[in-house]
């Protein structure tokens, strides 16, 4: 099976309008806004932060979450 790459830019938008800012995803990775910036311009977070982001869209955008993990897998 082929997994997709995850679209990091609608990740971090969808939890930026529910109200998570890039700071306090930057600071549940143990990262710079810098970093959490350049994912949502293309770059590709390491595991560990990629799970952290993760697990902040799937509790702050339910949702948009599950909408995302049907069209990943």
């Amino acid at each position: 099976m082929i997994q997709r790459r995850r679209d990091w830019f609608r990740i971090i938008r969808d939890l930026m309008y529910a109200g998570v800012p890039m700071t306090q995803v930057a600071r549940a990775c143990g990262r710079s806004k810098k970093a959490v910036f350049h994912w949502a311009e293309g770059g590709e977070p390491k595991d560990s932060d990629a799970r952290t982001v993760l697990a902040l869209y799937r509790k702050h955008c339910p949702e948009k979450y599950a909408e995302h993990v049907r069209e990943v897998v």
